[in-house]
């Protein structure tokens, strides 16, 4: 078993290689630091809920610190301690943080429920959900689906938002699957859909909707 004292020489040994411009440290930092960072947050997030979340938290703090290796400061922190923050604060944010539950709920507007409340009928399916977001027209629509349709008129993007907002899904390759991003490899395909997931968080905010509105 590799102790924590090997590891980090291995890292920094791998980190040097980054700085230097070698092309195989980014598949051998992946592969060194994934499962060990991935393990660290499962121990701070051991509900079953969050096993793809901490996956996919961990995938993108590695895809950050190989595009800018040189935020990492060794002097300061190992490396696996350094991306185990990053990962963390990341979680944190995105399940804790009152901007974020903002960002997740103000689409949630009653008109973009198709269900009866009375009914007992299972929750549409993604494709369908987006073909009524679609079909509804816009003078009938709250501000809220004529804003989204009018900022995305991508039909991937307005799955992306349905797959995070409403869905409450996070993983990077369900995300992957809208996007048509399956074919690429796992790292290229984590930095892809993050910089989606990141236009579409953007586009989102400029919209300044209130989340009282219809």
């Amino acid at each position: 078993m590799v102790t924590g004292t090997q590891l980090q020489q291995q890292a920094l040994d791998i980190h040097q290689r980054l700085l230097s411009g070698d092309p195989t440290a980014s598949l051998d930092a992946a592969d060194l630091l994934l499962d060990p960072l991935v393990s660290r947050l499962r121990a701070k997030w051991p509900s079953q809920n969050y096993i793809d979340a901490c996956h996919d938290a961990a995938t993108e703090v590695i895809v950050i610190y190989l595009q800018a290796p040189r935020r990492y400061d060794p002097a300061r922190s190992a490396l696996l301690t350094w991306l185990t923050m990053q990962a963390h604060g990341d979680l944190l944010n995105a399940y804790a943080s009152s901007q974020k539950k903002f960002e997740r709920d103000w689409i949630v507007e009653s008109d973009l429920s198709r269900n009866d409340p009375d009914s007992d009928d299972a929750a549409v399916q993604l494709g369908d959900q987006m073909a009524w977001l679609d079909a509804v027209p816009v003078l009938d629509a709250s501000r809220v689906l004529v804003s989204v349709r009018a900022a995305f008129p991508e039909e991937r993007d307005r799955q992306l938002i349905w797959l995070m907002y409403i869905d409450g899904v996070h993983s990077t390759d369900a995300a992957a699957k809208v996007l048509d991003l399956m074919h690429l490899p796992p790292l290229e395909r984590a930095a892809a859909v993050k910089r989606h997931k990141d236009r579409v968080m953007r586009h989102l905010r400029r919209l300044g909707l209130d989340e009282n509105d219809e």
